[in-house]
């Protein structure tokens, strides 16, 4: 009898026949073997329900043959499409050894527990499980669709498999039950419709599975196509290139270490302690916010000890509010003595949208855009408009630093214009210049509108600049690192499975820093000892305790770096040391140029790098280093860096320099980093090296360069230290003489006198300098000399110009600037007949050069000495004259000046046209950043609340800016003498203590000139507050003989000459008194306008009332006529003290009724000034 070979059964894939016990299709080899649709248990032949779950089957077979399949899908002539699929491959290890000894019925059931919890998990994540083959289990992610996260998800799923392998191994008696896993993402051919075994065919499925062949027990690998398309997500770290059949060329793979979005790319780092300090941020955040006005918090502490996550929680607490906050971010860039106002350069672009790439042209566009976005005024925006262009490189022009810091503080009250809080983390700000340190304290202390400012610094911050700490609207927060208790839950929360000894050596080494608690656990991971276990990281429980406390990788931060780096390779540590000598911050073009890589190449490692947690790529559209590659800590840059040699040093600044210096006409703020990276190279190139002199040249012209710019942005003291680097460096005379005499005049703007002084003898004593530069340098000289008190040298200096005609041969500008200088030389020291001729021959000179400022200075100069001659009107006119003047030609710093002086000229004439014009200079200086200036205006402001009694107000204007920011430096005695001293004076009426800075103690009493007669009047007074009257009012005659021969003649000196003769008769000293009086015209007291007639003629009277041979008639006429002056005038004190003496004396002579209407209303005047030492002087306290 004849047997055929009998076709029972169609293949599920492809519906070719097979015989019935085929278990692969002889036609597609694909599985024979069935699957229920619901929970895909294989089922049995002809089963109508699954033994598994219960569910129907149908009909037919569980999966419909694919020849069946193509009459029920729309289009039956598309079969098939090619999509990009992530495909799965992963294989039990050790299955064999767990199978030996057990019943075949157990080992069934183990197996399919196993294929249950491979379906949860493959399911969890999206996918779709292919086939079994044996122990192996094939998933496969984008079909039937296709999502972003495909490669993601099917990496998630292996590293899941692979713990609950090794969870199932445990629970079964089998701990070395193991599971490798390949994933690999490439283009397939999937059977559309088709689900189950046979729906994906194609090189990906091949390669996965040879991939996964490769990979070690417990571990999973992947191609290099799924890690880039998962590298947001999920950590790796580099497993080699391997040789794969099939392949023409060995493959790149990676091993999976974490998912990022898990444990923050490779370690989860909770937010332990500073949960005080987060808090505080938000807490002065809303202060900024209720009160419309800026505040400062600054960050400070030690690398690694958290500030930038504070900052980045600061952040998302922010992203949070419902309201909108006006984001900023800027770093000073960590470069030799930092470039000016990089952070605010960041800021600029980044709220204007400006790009790395973009060319002057776009650059300028975009800033017109923002500025019209921002500053719709057109006046308005026609005056910021330069003013930014300047800041970012753009513009040709120079401006007063006062000039930028008023409008770069309109820039920010526009942005916050409409309420809306604005917001600027500065990064670095250690690496800050001076300048930008003043910047951020006149933003936060003038500023309008809700500005919260959080400066994240080292402790070097108040090395430098010790002052920042005592800021009114500012807070410091200092960082010192975590206690005990804290680092131990730290590291818990890190990793889990350290016991407690390990945790406590690992906790000592971190030495309370968080960042050395995070690279220890990152080491950790790199060195293969941790695994993602139940979404936690957890040590391997069979890893090494002494790799866990190998000092390579543990005993201290850099050495920890350096470990990490060393597991780079050479190239990819080569390529992080060329970015360390970028800087904090670098783009991969610039990295690609200075390394000579292509961008592609640098782009891929530096993406690497990323996963690997030593970069990070900025994501902030409103920061201008958007799209930028940062170092995730600053001392992995630092480490980075100096690990190599000095030639490598040298090589990369060379190389760094001629990657940027293309850039530099796109952003003028990069001209500071191109010449500082020139002067590191010249610093490591030996002096006898043949390239060292071309070297010298190229860093000497860049760093004038970038002196310039500093200098155009009002970052003197940067400037000028620039300049005096290349003067030291600098062969040339000629060239020497032109830098000297630049930086004299920085050194000139920022009060630097010594050292104009210095530099200005220099140049005299060159044989190089010709006419023009010896007559500036002398110039510069006198007027620094008068300055610190050296009047007559400061004649002396400008000797070879004694007569006028010595200055035919030289121009205009700077004649005029000889002359003037001649003119103050003389005025100082009381030679008004050479004062007149000299400033007369200025002005002649200065109209010549048509020049509004030259000229408004000879003005100025003209006008004082008409103070000191006591011609008021005609000092009137010339001060309306300079006001008009500045006004007209928008000389900011001029105005300023000219408000001084007119405010100063209208003290004891008219007190709110005073309070007025001192108000205006004040609001205006402290806009502008004007120290000095202000300090004058803030000066003559007290003087008028001190003469009309508005002591309260005296006293909060003497607390606020400029005077608030600082007096130790004896250098502010000058400027704040009479701050001080009428803070002093009020004190001394009120019975309170004094003030004193100890610095001005041993500031020369005897220097000569103005300096002297401040110095001296501060002491006198202090004096008189220690009950030292004699004393005090010894000094204030010698204050007063040396403000005379000084010219001074203003409202500090009649307040001087009347505290000594009040003093004097409070201590029964009527001849001492009497002979101070007589000698005002000798120390030019002025007394030519109503006020200061009317109070000489009430301390004339005072003095003949303690006189019991005085006319008693007179007396009584006298200081009447004086109460009627005062009181008309508005002098509440002065009008009070005579009320006093006259009841005083009407009641000595028994004529009580007439004196008590006096008394009481002196003692009421008393009371409300809250002058109690008066109302003791003269008996009214009981």
């Amino acid at each position: 009898m004849e047997r055929r070979g009998a076709v029972s059964v169609d293949c599920p894939s492809c519906g070719a026949g097979s015989p019935a016990r085929a278990r692969f299709c002889m036609e597609c080899g694909g599985s024979m073997t069935l699957r229920c649709r619901a929970c895909e248990a294989d089922l049995p032949s002809g089963a109508k329900f699954c033994p598994e779950c219960g569910s129907g089957t149908g009909s037919g077979p569980a999966v419909t043959p694919r020849s069946e399949r193509r009459r029920h899908v729309a289009g039956a002539d598309r079969v098939a499409e090619r999509r990009v699929t992530s495909v799965l491959f992963g294989d039990l290890v050790g299955f064999t050894a767990l199978s030996e000894g057990r019943d075949p019925e157990e080992v069934r059931e183990l197996l399919s527990t196993y294929f249950d919890q491979c379906r949860r998990v493959v399911r969890r994540y999206g996918g779709t499980i292919e086939k079994f083959i044996g122990d192996a289990v094939m998933a496969v992610w984008g079909v039937p669709t296709t999502t972003d996260e495909d490669a993601e998800r099917a990496v998630r799923a292996g590293l899941d498999l692979i713990a609950a392998v090794r969870s199932f191994g445990s629970e079964h008696g089998a701990p070395e039950l193991a599971m490798r896993v390949g994933v690999v993402t490439g283009e397939v051919a999937v059977t559309l419709g088709a689900t189950g075994e046979g729906m994906v065919a194609g090189d990906a499925v091949n390669t996965a599975s040879r991939v996964q062949a490769l990979a070690p027990a417990n571990r999973l690998w992947v191609d290099e196509q799924t890690r880039v398309m998962s590298s947001d997500a999920v950590r790796y770290r580099d497993a080699g290139e391997h040789t794969v059949k099939g392949k023409a060329l060995p493959l790149v793979l990676h091993e999976a270490v974490a998912i990022a979005s898990e444990t923050t790319t490779g370690v989860a780092v909770p937010l332990v302690g500073y949960h005080r300090e987060i808090a505080l941020l938000k807490n002065e955040f809303h202060a900024a916010r209720a009160s419309a006005s800026g505040r400062m918090l600054l960050l400070v502490g030690e690398p690694g000890v958290g500030k930038t996550r504070l900052g980045n929680e600061f952040e998302d607490f922010t992203d949070g509010l419902p309201e909108t906050v006006r984001w900023h971010r800027g770093r000073c860039l960590a470069y030799g003595d930092g470039v000016a106002y990089s952070a605010l350069v960041g800021a600029v672009r980044g709220r204007i949208g400006a790009d790395d790439g973009d060319d002057p042209a776009a650059l300028r566009e975009k800033l017109g855009a923002g500025v019209e976005r921002w500053t719709p005024d057109p006046d308005e925006a026609a005056w910021i408009t330069p003013r930014l262009e300047t800041l970012l490189g753009l513009g040709t022009g120079s401006f007063e630093r006062d000039d930028l810091f008023a409008a770069w503080l309109t820039w920010f009250e526009r942005i916050g214009a409409d309420g809306s809080p604005v917001v600027w983390v500065v990064d670095d700000l250690h690496a800050a210049d001076d300048a930008f340190l003043d910047l951020l304290d006149h933003l936060v202390r003038s500023v309008r509108v809700p500005l919260f400012v959080v400066g994240l610094a080292r402790p070097e911050l108040f090395e430098r600049h010790p002052t920042l700490v005592t800021g009114r609207r500012t807070t410091t927060v200092q960082l010192a690192g975590l206690p005990r208790r804290e680092m131990d839950e730290l590291f818990d929360a890190l990793i889990g499975g350290l016991d407690p000894e390990t945790r406590s050596r690992l906790v000592d080494q971190a030495a309370g820093m968080p960042l050395y608690a995070i690279e220890t656990v990152r080491a950790l991971i790199d060195r293969g000892l941790t695994e993602e276990r139940g979404g936690a990281l957890t040590l391997l429980p069979d890893a090494d305790p002494a790799q866990i406390l190998d000092p390579a990788t543990t005993a201290g931060l850099q050495v920890l770096i350096a470990s990490r780096l060393d597991m780079l390779g050479p190239e990819r540590r080569a390529l992080l040391q060329d970015a360390a000598v970028l800087g904090q911050t670098f783009s991969a073009d610039v990295l690609a140029v200075a390394s000579g890589r292509d961008v592609a190449e640098v782009e891929a490692m530096l993406d690497e790098m990323v996963s690997r947690d030593l970069l990070s790529l900025i994501r902030d559209k409103l920061s201008s280093e958007d799209g930028k590659y940062a170092f995730v800590q600053s001392p992995v840059r630092q480490v980075a860096y100096q690990m190599l040699s000095r030639r490598d040093r040298r090589q990369r600044h060379l190389a760094a320099a001629d990657a940027l210096e293309p850039m530099t006409e796109a952003a003028g703020e990069l001209t500071t980093v191109v010449a500082q990276h020139l002067l590191d190279a010249l610093r490591l190139t030996d002096p006898d090296d043949a390239a060292y002199a071309e070297l010298l040249r190229r860093a000497a012209s860049w760093q004038v360069g970038s002196a310039e710019r500093m200098r155009a942005l009002g970052a003197l003291d940067d400037a000028l230290a620039a300049y005096e680097r290349i003067i030291a460096t600098t062969e040339d005379p000629a060239e020497v003489v032109a830098l000297r005499l630049v930086a004299a005049d920085i050194a000139y703007d920022i009060g630097r006198h010594e050292t104009v002084i210095a530099h200005a003898y220099a140049v005299i004593d060159s044989p190089t300098a010709g006419p023009t530069e010896m007559a500036s340098a002398r110039t510069r000289a006198s007027y620094s000399l008068r300055t610190v008190g050296r009047s007559d040298a400061a004649l002396e200096v400008l000797a070879p110009y004694a007569r006028t005609d010595d200055l035919d041969g030289l121009d205009d500008v700077t004649a005029s600037g000889v002359a003037g200088a001649r003119s103050a030389a003389h005025l100082e020291l009381g030679d008004f007949e050479e004062w007149r001729r000299w400033g007369d021959l200025a002005l002649v000179r200065a109209e010549a050069t048509g020049d509004p400022r030259t000229i408004y200075l000879a003005l100025n100069g003209i006008a004082l000495g008409d103070l000191a001659q006591r011609a008021p009107t005609l000092e009137a006119a010339i001060l309306d004259a300079c006001l008009q003047l500045a006004r007209r030609h928008g000389l900011r710093r001029e105005l300023i000046q000219a408000l001084v002086n007119r405010s100063d000229e209208l003290i004891s004439v008219d007190p709110t046209k005073a309070r007025e014009a001192a108000l205006e200079a004040l609001e205006l200086g402290l806009a502008s950043g004007m120290q000095a200036l202000s300090a004058y205006a803030q000066t003559n402001l007290m003087l008028v609340h001190h003469a009309v009694g508005e002591w309260d107000a005296l006293m909060e204007t003497s607390r606020g800016r400029p005077a608030s920011d600082g007096l130790d430096d004896q250098e502010k005695l000058h400027d704040f003498a009479t701050v001080v001293w009428l803070r002093n004076l009020v004190s001394f009426a009120r019975g309170g203590p004094e003030t004193a800075p100890t610095s001005w103690d041993v500031v020369g009493l005897d220097s000569g000139g103005q300096r002297s007669f401040f110095a001296i009047a501060h002491q006198a007074l202090l004096a008189m507050m220690r009950g030292e009257d004699a004393r005090g009012i010894d000094l204030c005659v010698r204050a007063l003989e040396n403000g005379a021969v000084a010219g001074l003649v203003g409202e500090e000196v009649h307040l001087v000459w009347t505290l000594a003769i009040d003093r004097a008769l409070a201590g029964g000293q009527v001849a001492l008194a009497r002979d101070i009086l007589a000698r005002d015209e000798e120390l030019r007291v002025v007394k030519i306008n109503t006020r200061h007639v009317a109070e000489r003629r009430r301390l004339a009277a005072t003095v003949a009332a303690a006189d019991p041979e005085s006319d008693p008639a007179a007396v009584e006429s006298e200081l009447t006529a004086a109460i009627t002056v005062l009181d008309a005038w508005g002098a509440v004190p002065t009008r009070a003290r005579a009320e006093a003496t006259l009841g005083c004396w009407l009641r000595s002579h028994g004529r009580d009724d007439e004196a008590e209407p006096l008394l009481a209303s002196a003692r009421r005047t008393f009371a409300e000034l809250e002058a109690t030492a008066w109302l003791a002087e003269f008996g009214l306290d009981r």
